[in-house]
């Protein structure tokens, strides 16, 4: 579904926008691969690194 929203809005699904508003740091970050598209085994480490801060922000009750 989020491709078809990305698709036709030519945008972010509105909770990935949010985020980024709300996380403005990681947006170096992003630029440093310059537009790049992630290679199979990036994406993973990306999830990998995404699914640790999960468990840590829910460790230290960031969810309650």
């Amino acid at each position: 579904m989020d491709v078809l929203y990305m698709s036709l809005r030519a945008t972010p699904p509105p909770d990935i926008c949010a985020w980024l508003l709300n996380n403005p740091e990681i947006i170096a970050s992003i630029r440093r691969i310059r537009g790049r598209n992630l290679m199979a085994h990036q994406m993973e480490l990306v999830d990998t690194l995404f699914d640790s801060i999960d468990k840590e922000n829910e460790h230290f009750g960031m969810y309650d």
